[in-house]
């Protein structure tokens, strides 16, 4: 599954992110380039640098698996009120993504491994005046590690 197809979709049809920027991002010093765009005040960003691992399976197979981070983040416009509006905001966007991601994983053979307890972290500050959350998820893939002497030198 593509994970940034995915939640492309999820910003264009989920109501309350109709005003919240996509962007793929790279690891967090290329989530801090894009949170200096001073045109827009809501984020949805998917860090698409794959990290994962190698393990078996309960059943004896191989699989990797990929890590994926998604931040939902906005501007603090002042050290007013607006950051625990805003963090209001981003939480109750996260529930409906949670929930979207549980339906779509009864419905559809490609997801994500989503898990009822997704971990999410809250984010104080990030850049120069950005809040909100990060969840994170899992991507497993069956892999062949079969040993195949015709791929060596000997």
């Amino acid at each position: 599954m593509d994970i940034i197809k995915y939640f492309t979709n999820i910003q264009l049809q989920l109501k309350d992110t109709a005003n919240y920027k996509f962007c793929k991002v790279s690891g967090l010093a290329n989530l801090e380039e894009v949170l200096e765009d001073r045109r827009s005040k809501r984020f949805l960003a998917v860090d698409e640098s794959q990290d994962g691992n190698s393990s078996r399976g309960g059943g004896g197979g191989f699989f990797e698996q990929r890590f994926y981070t998604v931040f939902l983040l906005f501007k603090v416009e002042s050290r007013d009120g607006s950051r625990e509006e805003g963090m209001n905001e981003v939480r109750s966007i996260y529930r409906k993504i949670h929930a979207r991601l549980l339906k779509d994983k009864k419905e559809r053979t490609d997801m994500f491994f989503v898990d009822e307890n997704l971990r999410f972290n809250e984010i104080e500050y990030i850049g120069n005046d950005c809040a909100g959350i990060m969840f994170h998820l899992t991507n497993n893939e069956a892999v062949n590690l079969v040993y195949n002497p015709d791929d060596w030198n000997q």
